[in-house]
């Protein structure tokens, strides 16, 4: 909903309406915008463990432990480290109660990534095929800010501290100003 107000004259107080508006999607000119690439049809995926595999929670992975006098030993039947879809659906399944201009978690996603491989006789996710392993590349800094920033999904409250998962989008201008509110994940 958009409550458009305008001031009648300058002795007259505001008078409103409200009416159901659309929300227009907007490209984020931003140092974030502009450095961001577009997302891949990759399927989401993880690998859990540290020194030694560890099947994730809700994965199709088979992965048997054996201690003895030697030390500690995993043996890999399988590992799938793709995300099932029904767990990403958990993830999403507040979504349809929101307006379609609220992101989630699943709308974070590497964008740079490089491909991996591991080569242990023991360990090879995926039938020993290659996975995307997410690469780090600092865009820009928002630690001098002092304002709330929209940045390519992101509200990021610099003021009073928070972060808010958005779209890039926001109601058409309107001669006289808006306002709009909204629930934000």
């Amino acid at each position: 909903m958009i409550t458009i107000f305008q001031r009648l004259n300058s002795t007259t107080t505001a008078s409103a309406a409200t009416w159901e508006q659309s929300i227009n999607s907007g490209f984020d000119t931003s140092d974030f915008g502009l450095a961001t690439i577009p997302r891949s049809n990759l399927e989401f995926s993880r690998i859990c463990g540290g020194f030694t595999p560890v099947a994730c929670a809700n994965s199709f992975s088979q992965v048997d432990y054996v201690e003895n006098a030697t030390g500690w030993y995993s043996n890999v039947t399988s590992y799938d480290s793709r995300i099932p879809q029904y767990v990403i659906d958990v993830f999403e399944s507040g979504l349809s109660e929101m307006n379609n201009s609220v992101s989630s978690i699943r709308d974070i996603q590497a964008r740079t990534y490089s491909w991996g491989v591991i080569n242990d006789i023991g360990f090879r996710p995926d039938d020993n095929g290659t996975y995307p392993v997410e690469s780090y590349r600092q865009i820009s800094t928002m630690i001098t800010n002092n304002e709330v920033l929209l940045v390519e999904g992101l509200i990021v409250d610099m003021v009073n501290g928070g972060i808010g998962f958005r779209n890039h989008s926001a109601p058409p201008v309107t001669p006289f100003g808006s306002t709009w509110s909204e629930d934000i994940l």
